[in-house]
This record gives C-alpha cells, sequence and structure tokens, in this order.
C-alpha cells in the first residue's frame, strides 16, 4: 500500500445490511490524515467552428488556462495562433487563417466571448452561425435574412470538425461570408418627459398618431393597462413559444415610447402615445438572443410599415461591418426606416459603442442624466476601425420610470411602475420624438428625421463621443423645416497642417426660403458663405473647411451653428481628428511582400492596441495613438510542410508614419538533449508586450504539436531583439521534449520533459540544449497512470505559471496510452505546474484538473492518476450569510479531484445536489456548485449529492454522499469530512483478479479537526442489493478471493464521525470491477 504523509487509524465498524444505514461506532481519539478536499478550478469547453475544443480552466481571477485539443479524427499538423488583446483572446487554427477576416468573421474564434455569450460546450450543443451566400452543407437552416442575401444556421458541434475539414481546403462553394451568430443583450441598467419637451410637444397637437414604432425587445405585457390598445401586433423570433415579457425591459421601453399613462392618470404617457406599436420578441427571457433573430426581426418591422424601430440591445462594439450593421444599412435604404439604437452600458471605455449603434445609418443614443450629462455607464464612441462619431444623440436614461411588467420585481414599489437604468431607457425617449416628427411628416425619409433630431437637439455634457448633440428635444425638431443633411462632420486630418473642406447641405421641407445665419466655435474649423437662403422646398450647401494648422494634437471638437430669425436653430457637431494612422508593410527575408499577415500596434504610453492583416501588397493601414508603438506580427513564410512562423517585434518612434516588418535575421527557436535523443513534442511561444504602465498589453502566441501531431523542426523563429526601449518585451516558452523515436499519436513516450523559459527581449541564440547539469536541475516526477477497466489513449497536459509567464497558459495535451508509467521532468525554478487528464469516449468524459504546485530543484516525487476507487469530495464556506461549495464525482486514491462528464443525448446521468438547515431545504439543484443564503446564526446542515450514471463509465458514476455538519458565523473552510480509496492488487486498469483477495484501505479526513470519533465500512458484490460488514484494521480490510466473480462490480460503503460530531456517509457502487 502507499505510505501516506499522515495515516488514519480507523476503529472497527459495525455495519448493517440491506436497507439499514450505517451506525456509527469506536472509540474516540482516533487520528485523522491531514488533507482536506478542496475546489479545483472553474471550467468551460468551447468548441471552435472547425471542431477544434479549447478548455478553459479560470481559478481565483488569473489569467485562464487554456487547452487546445482536436476533434476525433483531428487535422495533423495544425499550429494554432493566438492573439490577446484589449481584454479579449483570439485562438486561430492554421488551416483556415487564410479565410479569417475574410470570409470567417474573426468572432468565431473569440474564446472570451463564446463563453460569455454561453455558446461553451456545457449550455450549448450547436454553434448559431449566419452564413452569405448559397448555404452551407451539414448545417440547420433556421431563418432566412433576406436583407443580406444569409440565413440563419446551426452547426451541431458534434459535426464542426467535418467542417473544419472542408473549411482548411478553402472557401465553401457558393459561401461569401460566415458570422458568428452572437449574442444581443438589452441594455439593462424616465427622467421627467418635460426634459426632452414631450409635454410641450403635445400641447402643439403632436401624439405621434399616425406613426407605427417598432419595439425590438423582449416582449411586451400586453394586458398592462398602459398599453391597451396600443399594440398593433407582436411576433416571437425568439423562439420561446410567446411573445410574453419575462424580463420586465420590453414592457418599460415600449410603454416609454407610447404608453398612455392610464394607470397613473396620464403622468406616466409615452413620448408618442398616439403612435401604434408592433412588438418583435428577438431577444428570449434571460434578456439575451441572437443576432439572427433581430435581424429577422429588423427585415418584419421594416416590411410591415414600422417608421421607427426601436433596438434597446446591442452586441458588443464593431467597425460597422458586422451582420446586423449591414442589415440595417439595407433595410433603411429600402425601406426608409429608422432604426433608433441604443450605444450600449459599457462606458466610460472609447470605442465601446455596440452594434448595431455601429452601423452608418443607425441613429445611436448615449445615456444623460438630469442635468443633461452623460452617465457613467454609457456607452462612448468612437466606432472602432474608422473613428467614427458615434453616437449621435442622446436621452434620459438614468432612473427611469416606466410600465412594470407583471411579476418584475425591484425598481420600486409602484405595483404598476418601475424605474430601470441604462441606454435601453434612453433609446426609446428619442424612438418617441422621432415618432412624433414621423407622425406629422408621414413622408419624410428615416434618414431625414435622424439629421432633424441630431440637429434641434439641446446641449449636453460629456463631449462628442459621449452625447454627440446633446439631448433629444421634441418641440424643436417639430418646429424646425430645414433639415442637414448629415448628423455630424468627422474630418480626419492625421499630421497634417494643411486645409480640408467638407460640403455641408441644407435641404428646406417648407413652403417659405429660410436663411441660416452659419458660424463655427474657435478658429481650427471655418464656414462660408456666413449667410445661406435655403429656397423652399429646394437644398442649399455651405463650406466648411478645417484648418491643419489650428487643430491641436488632441483634435478639435464643435459645431456648425445655423440659426435664423425667429424659431429653433441647427447644429451640426465636428470633430478633426488627428488620430495616428501607421503603414506597416510585412516581408520576407528577401524582401517580397507577404499578405495576410496580422499586425498589432501597441501605444506604450497607454490605450487599447489596433489589428489588422495586411492586404495584397503586403501593406496594412492601422489607427492609433501619438507617442511610441510596439508593432509586432507572427509572419508566416513558405507553404505546406515548409511553412514557418516569424515572431517580430520593432519600436516604432512618435511621429513616424512608416515601417516595416521583415523576417530577416530570424533565429530558429527550440530544445534538445545534449546526451540523449529527444523530439520536440509541444511549443508553446509567445512573443509579448507590455505598455509602459503595465496595463495593457499583447500576446502574440504559437501551439504546435501535442495532439495535433508532429511539427518541422525549425518551424519556428524569431528577429533578435534586445530589450524594449518602452513598456517590456518578453519572449515566453514552454516545450514539451518526449523519448526519440516515439510515437505522438500511439502515446508511448517513457519520458517527457515540461521546459518553461522566460526572457526579455530575444537573443541572438535562442535554442534550448540541455545537458546533464540543466537536467540535473529539474524536478523528476515518477508518474503512473491508471486507466478505466479498459486500455486506452488518454489526453494529458502540463501547464507552468510564474512571474511574468505571460501566454504560457495555454497547452495542447499529449496522448497517453494508459496503463502507463511515464518519468516527468518539469523546469522547477521559478515555476509551478499545473496538470490535466482527460478521457473522452462516445460522448462521456472524466476529467482531473490538478491545481498549479511547486517542485524542488532537483527533487523526486512520485504521483498516481486515476487510481480507483472514485469517491466524491466537498469543500466550502459560510461568509456574510451565504453558504458555498463545490463538489467533485470523481476523488482519485491520489486525491486529485475530477469531474464526470455527460454529453450523451438524451443524458443518462440523473445528479441532484440537497442542501438542508436545520431540516429545512434551502437549495435544490443538479450541479456541482452551490450557494444559498442561509444566515450567520449556527444551524445544523446535511449536504447530499447523488449521481447515477448506470454503467456509462468504466469506473464509478454510481455514487451518493451525505454530509452532517454544524456551522455558523464566518467559516473560511466548513467542516466537510473526506473519504478516499486506495486498493491493493488491481491491475493498471484498476481491475481486481477474480478469485484472489482483494485489500482496501479506507481514509478519512476532517478539516475540523485530526480526532475521528468512529468509522464503519462495508462492501457489496450484488450491485448493493446485499452488503457484508468490514472488519477494519489500522483502515484496511480484506475481501476474500473466493467472493470475486469476473464480470462483477466491488460496492463500497463507509460512515464517519470526527470528534466534534460532523459526520460523512460515502455510498460507491462502481468501485472496482472484477476481472
Amino acid at each position: 500500500m502507499k505510505t501516506r504523509a499522515v495515516h488514519t487509524a480507523l476503529a472497527a465498524g459495525l455495519v448493517a445490511v440491506l436497507a439499514v444505514p450505517l451506525t456509527l461506532a469506536g472509540p474516540a481519539g482516533a487520528t485523522a490524515s491531514a488533507g482536506t478536499a478542496h475546489a479545483g478550478a472553474d471550467e468551460k469547453t468551447v468548441t471552435l467552428v472547425t471542431g477544434d475544443r479549447i478548455r478553459i480552466l479560470e481559478s481565483g481571477g488569473a489569467e485562464p488556462t487554456y487547452s487546445v485539443e482536436p476533434a476525433d479524427g483531428g487535422r495533423e499538423g495544425v499550429v494554432f495562433e493566438r492573439t490577446t488583446l484589449n481584454g479579449s483572446t483570439y485562438i486561430v487554427p492554421s488551416d483556415v487563417a487564410d479565410l479569417t477576416g475574410k470570409v470567417l468573421d474573426r468572432e468565431l474564434f473569440n474564446v472570451t466571448r463564446l463563453v460569455a455569450d454561453g455558446l461553451d460546450d456545457g449550455r450549448r450543443a450547436t454553434l448559431p452561425l449566419i452564413v452569405q451566400g448559397e448555404g452551407l452543407d451539414g448545417t440547420r437552416t433556421v431563418r432566412k435574412l433576406d436583407s443580406i442575401d444569409a440565413e440563419a444556421v446551426r452547426l451541431d458541434k458534434d459535426a464542426a470538425d467535418e467542417l473544419g475539414e472542408r473549411l482548411a481546403a478553402g472557401r465553401p462553394e457558393g459561401v461569401r461570408r460566415i458570422w458568428l451568430d452572437a449574442k444581443t443583450r438589452a441594455a439593462d441598467l424616465d427622467r421627467n418627459l418635460t426634459q426632452i419637451g414631450a409635454d410641450r410637444a403635445w400641447a402643439q397637437g403632436a401624439e405621434g398618431s399616425g406613426a407605427t414604432v417598432a419595439v425590438l425587445d423582449t416582449g411586451v405585457d400586453a394586458t398592462h393597462k398602459d398599453l391597451a390598445g396600443q399594440i398593433v401586433e407582436a411576433v416571437d423570433f425568439s423562439g420561446s413559444g410567446s411573445t410574453d415579457d419575462k424580463k420586465g425591459h420590453g414592457t418599460h421601453v415600449a410603454s416609454t415610447v407610447a404608453g398612455t399613462g392610464a394607470l397613473a392618470q396620464g403622468k406616466r404617457k409615452g413620448v408618442a402615445p398616439g403612435a401604434k406599436l408592433l412588438i418583435g420578441k428577438v431577444l428570449g427571457d434571460d434578456g439575451r438572443g441572437d443576432l439572427s433573430w433581430a435581424i429577422a426581426g429588423m427585415e418584419w418591422a421594416a416590411e410591415k410599415g414600422a417608421k421607427v424601430v426601436n433596438m434597446s440591445l446591442g452586441a458588443g462594439p464593431t467597425d460597422g461591418t458586422d451582420a446586423t450593421s449591414l442589415a440595417l444599412n439595407e433595410l433603411s435604404e429600402q425601406y426608409g426606416t429608422l432604426f433608433v439604437v441604443a450605444a450600449g452600458n459599457t462606458g466610460p471605455a472609447l470605442g465601446s459603442v455596440s452594434a448595431p449603434g455601429t452601423a452608418d445609418k443607425a441613429l445611436t443614443v448615449g445615456a444623460v442624466d438630469g442635468t443633461d450629462t452623460v452617465t457613467s455607464f454609457s456607452s462612448r464612441g468612437p466606432r472602432i476601425g474608422d473613428g467614427g462619431l458615434k453616437p449621435e444623440i442622446a436621452g434620459p436614461g438614468l432612473d427611469i420610470v416606466a410600465a412594470r411588467a407583471a411579476g418584475i420585481a425591484g425598481g420600486g414599489t409602484d405595483p404598476d411602475y418601475i424605474a430601470m437604468s441604462g441606454t435601453s431607457m434612453a433609446t426609446p425617449h428619442v424612438a418617441g420624438i422621432a415618432a412624433l416628427v414621423a407622425g406629422e411628416h408621414p413622408d419624410w425619409s428615416g434618414q431625414e428625421i435622424k439629421h432633424l433630431l441630431t440637429g434641434t437637439a439641446r446641449p449636453a455634457k460629456g463631449g462628442l463621443f459621449a452625447v454627440g448633440s446633446g439631448t433629444a428635444y421634441a418641440p424643436d425638431a417639430l418646429a424646425q423645416s430645414v433639415v442637414p443633411d448629415e448628423s455630424n462632420l468627422f474630418v480626419g486630418i492625421e499630421g497634417s497642417t494643411a486645409d480640408t473642406a467638407r460640403s455641408l447641405g441644407f435641404v428646406n421641407k417648407g413652403s417659405a426660403p429660410v436663411t441660416l445665419h452659419l458660424d463655427v466655435s474657435g478658429d481650427a474649423v471655418s464656414v462660408e458663405p456666413a449667410a445661406l437662403t435655403v429656397p423652399a422646398g429646394g437644398r442649399a450647401q455651405a463650406r466648411v473647411t478645417v484648418h491643419g494648422a489650428q487643430v491641436p494634437e488632441a483634435g478639435w471638437e464643435g459645431a456648425v451653428t445655423a440659426t435664423v430669425t425667429d424659431g429653433p436653430g441647427l447644429t451640426v457637431p465636428v470633430k478633426a481628428d488627428r488620430t495616428r494612422w501607421i503603414t506597416v508593410k510585412t516581408v520576407d527575408a528577401e524582401g517580397a511582400p507577404l499578405a495576410g499577415q496580422g499586425v498589432v500596434a501597441l501605444p506604450l504610453a497607454g490605450g487599447a492596441a489596433s489589428s489588422r492583416a495586411t492586404g495584397a501588397d503586403g501593406t496594412v493601414r492601422l489607427p492609433t495613438k501619438a507617442g511610441r508603438l510596439a508593432v509586432s506580427a507572427t509572419l508566416v513564410t513558405g507553404t505546406g510542410t515548409e511553412r514557418v512562423r516569424h515572431f517580430v517585434t520593432t519600436d516604432v518612434p512618435d511621429g513616424q508614419a512608416e515601417v516595416t516588418l521583415s523576417s530577416k535575421g530570424s533565429v530558429p527557436l527550440g530544445a534538445s538533449l545534449r546526451d540523449r535523443g529527444s523530439r520536440e513534442e509541444l511549443a508553446v511561444l509567445n512573443l509579448v508586450r507590455r505598455n509602459e504602465k503595465g496595463d495593457n498589453g499583447v500576446i502574440l502566441g504559437i501551439n504546435a504539436g501535442g495532439a495535433y501531431g508532429q511539427f518541422a523542426k525549425g518551424a519556428f523563429r524569431a528577429v533578435p531583439q534586445r530589450q524594449a526601449a518602452a513598456g517590456t518585451l518578453f519572449l515566453t516558452e514552454h516545450w514539451r521534449l518526449a523519448d526519440a523515436g516515439s510515437d505522438n499519436r500511439a502515446g508511448d513516450t517513457k519520458s517527457m520533459y515540461d521546459l518553461a523559459y522566460i526572457r526579455e527581449g530575444v537573443p541572438a541564440t535562442a535554442e534550448h540544449r540541455l545537458g546533464r547539469w540543466e537536467i540535473g536541475q529539474l524536478a523528476r516526477i515518477e508518474t503512473d497512470y491508471r486507466a478505466l477497466n479498459e486500455e486506452r489513449v488518454v489526453q494529458e497536459s502540463a501547464t507552468p505559471h510564474g512571474t511574468n509567464a505571460y501566454g504560457l497558459s495555454w497547452s495542447s495535451p499529449s496522448f497517453v496510452a494508459a496503463p502507463a508509467r511515464q518519468a516527468r521532468y518539469v523546469t522547477a525554478e521559478g515555476f509551478a505546474w499545473s496538470r490535466y487528464l482527460h478521457r473522452a469516449k462516445s460522448g462521456v468524459e472524466l476529467d482531473l484538473p490538478d491545481p498549479a504546485r511547486t517542485y524542488r530543484v532537483g527533487g523526486h516525487y512520485r504521483e498516481e492518476w486515476w487510481g480507483g476507487p472514485f469517491g466524491q469530495a466537498a469543500s466550502g464556506a459560510l461568509t456574510g450569510g451565504k453558504l458555498t461549495a463545490a463538489l467533485s464525482d470523481a476523488v482519485d486514491s491520489d486525491g486529485h479531484l475530477g469531474d464526470l462528464r455527460d454529453f450523451t443525448y438524451p443524458s443518462h446521468t440523473v445528479a441532484t445536489t440537497v442542501l438542508t438547515r436545520d431540516g429545512a431545504e434551502v437549495y435544490r439543484g443538479g450541479g456541482t456548485k452551490i450557494g444559498a443564503t442561509v444566515g450567520p446564526e449556527s444551524a445544523r446542515y446535511r449536504l447530499v449529492r447523488s449521481r447515477d450514471s448506470g454503467e456509462l463509465y468504466g469506473l464509478g458514476g454510481r455514487t451518493t454522499t451525505a454530509w452532517e455538519f454544524t456551522a455558523g458565523g464566518e467559516l473560511a473552510e466548513l467542516p466537510l469530512l473526506s473519504v478516499s480509496y486506495e486498493a491493493e492488487g488491481t491491475d493498471g486498469a484498476n481491475r481486481a483478479p477474480a478469485g484472489r483477495p482483494l485489500t482496501l484501505e479506507v481514509d478519512v479526513d476532517s478539516p475540523a479537526t485530526r480526532l475521528i470519533a468512529s468509522t464503519a465500512a462495508a462492501y457489496s458484490l450484488d450491485g448493493g442489493a446485499t452488503w457484508t460488514r468490514a472488519r477494519l484494521s489500522d483502515g484496511e480490510f480484506t475481501i476474500p478471493g473466493h467472493k470475486l466473480e469476473a464480470g462483477s462490480f466491488v460496492a463500497l460503503k463507509v460512515a464517519a464521525r470526527d470528534a466534534k460530531g460532523n459526520t460523512v456517509e460515502q455510498t460507491v457502487l462502481r468501485a472496482l470491477p472484477v476481472k
């Protein structure tokens, strides 16, 4: 048997049989072992459109760990490139890199977003796509999107590997674009209607009569009296089965647009109570929805004749070329519809306006408070990519009171109305004013209404990128008959001191000529003529000139104002921008241009990085900030098996407008053993740039080998670069070496070296060659991998952690032919290592994530993985009156906490977790993580975890554990006892030989005390129908050999109590198979 650091002395126990539970008996004073169960990392898996799987482990706010794993029959020799910038990590397979950003939406590989959108494998079995063109074989069409000649489709993740093989061969025939059908979200977060002048508009007789407004949102509570008679039609696009509003968001928005205020004697009317409503439910009951739902709703609303469409939703920042923005532009042009869209609630960060608010023709709305000051949450421009001015206008969005949907709590105590905040609330104010104008001028186009509203907005505080032209104001919009051609003028002058002219037209929709008196603020911009007469029913044009020499480095913002002798004037915001543009050329060692190379520019003084791919001529222009830049790329040269990747980075001084990145002079990266043969099994390489503040950076990464097969020696290189002149530059590396002659796919290596390095700068000689002394500095770990009732190739990975170990948190597993014994060597100095074992077969998985642990330089260790029997474990805490706990359904004999995953459909697994407090149930669910508000008072708790997966797993899967404990106040660790097992004489696949005695050791541990008061055990050989008392001696008992018959399973039952009265009872029905 294995020797433990502290051995548990277990008392002889009395075991009841059949349905009678184990009774606890034994002398007090028995000593418990020191270890305790602990919760593993939070794990999620996402399947890419190519079928590759990215396993993500997050723990304690540290950088997530990524493991790249192939689908069955994974594509040989694929290299993964990682880019982490501005909070998102993209992982792109090399065989589809040429399609990414052209045919394939880059967001398909944004693993950060895939998880945030709920598209991980644990929550969704299909991948939602939007396909433009003739369709995509192997997918299921759920909706036609005629506005962009596309279809919303669903790809079964099990079939994604087949699509990956087709994509690797090039663009599928007839397909132009494939986008992620990403999630849109309600922009969840009135001020007085007098703030936008709604009361004055009503007094003039304008209530929106004759206008139709579509509200695309979470549905509507059609029974609310404020909406009685207002709704013409409601359609569900979310698949939820009804248009009922279970979130409360859509009802609030709809009543802000056109509610009657019936339940408040008209005091809480909508902005346009005379308008009629079309309700499109494009967000589900959780407030989220697919992009294709939104597009379908947009098409329906436009076809139904809605002049105004309110979209209080968003899907994250884009450059305006995403699918929803393209659809919005097309529908605006085709039907004359005005789409009024929320900017989003991710302010105050710049460049945070969400799609489809990024569309050219959208009227995008920010939020202001009651003093016309931008709120902190309101998303800011500019639009990413071209720096365009967004949002164009603002509306009241803080503590807005409107109709409460049935069953919605919070937001005040009024049963009929609720207060909400957000750009979602600001948007219907603007949409309501648009409806007032549409009611008065039904022949006006949506874009004319847009330009009228922005031109007549009242000043607001926060700047152009926060509030646009200001707060929408209904009376001035209704009184104005002259409409500008534009909502704003944006002029990019970069470093120029020359004059730049733009034309600005005005259209007179009235019956008499109007003379506009034009002016601007400041010396940087001028306008002529000073007086412009616009004929009735005609158009006149002014000339706006930006004087480059007068524009400060930070840019200039102001407005062209147009006043009249009587009546409201017009304002057209002007932004003169000195955004720095840098031209980057990428070439190979001979100077030939390299097309399709991803280039990243990082402002070293602070700010967001920008990234684009080079065109056919090998060049790209990137918008960035003034100051020193770090410009970096992973240049790819050669083709096929001769393809080589080169890390290149350089610092670009302020003012320099062009730079060339070349692979010339690059040196090979690699690792080898001097005195014995070795094979590079895995390479995880990262070029890391950090800015001077250390609050932002860029990681360009490469992941090759492991489960994706052998890569060529010398396939990765880097151009030498001294330590950065500003900010920091790191080359981080994780090399895995296997025995020379071993087979990557067979997993037959007898030794494995995990080597980690962090270097500042890129040296002129970058390869690592290890001699005897260097090997002696490594830690050696003799490792046994057990199998689960069958010989099978499994997957194993290791991840290094350390100071400045940027980018090393991703890997690809190696195959191991289990059962196996392997000598592992790891870099000990400066690094901790986490491990991960994974077994997949026919829709089921067993995962064993192991937290990071350190090893001594030159130290020798032993580890065993997947040793049976598998028990269950739990750990938790009681803080602030909330009890939280994490459970594991597969704890091996060495204490590794594993997870059993069932992806079969329908599921073969029934799992429940129940928590009671003094006999009253406070939590019930099926997951392995719980949280319940219980209060701080001391109480007796019972936590029961039961999992029954039948015979789905070769080992384990049918286990029940009940913990009882007393807890109160603040407890960093709940007194949850743990049970572990070890079997003597089983083979490498955990099988007990028939006809031979089987000895088992039972170990009980308590975090509350080292004293175990009593322990009892029993075993069954008929699936738990009958039980036999186990006679424990020093924690061990033996099952006679004549009782063990081939084909049966040993079942175990253990009960224990510690000296403080905390107990555990555990039943494991599939503990060990008998062969």
